[in-house]
């Protein structure tokens, strides 16, 4: 099963490939570029499911969270991505 996303740039904006299309990536990028977005999303900031997002302005900005607070709430996010679910 090959994994895919959009082609995110360095500024986080999509890109084309030489063709003019939107550019793809494939597993092992596109995984990886996936758990990012996951982990930069602000709890309730996704309009299409309110439930996805790391609460960043409720529990972490303005506090000392630990990096084992922060490293679990990041592994949260990214085992919702549908290729990263436990079965």
């Amino acid at each position: 099963m090959t994994y895919c996303t959009l082609k995110l740039d360095k500024a986080w904006d999509l890109t084309l490939d030489g063709e003019g299309n939107l550019a793809i990536v494939t597993t092992p990028a596109a995984v990886a570029q996936d758990v990012a977005s996951a982990c930069l999303v602000f709890m309730g900031e996704c309009y299409f499911d309110r439930s996805l997002g790391i609460p960043w302005k409720e529990e972490v900005l303005g506090r000392r969270p630990t990096a084992g607070f922060i490293a679990q709430k990041l592994q949260v996010e990214a085992e919702k991505l549908p290729l990263l679910t436990r079965q």
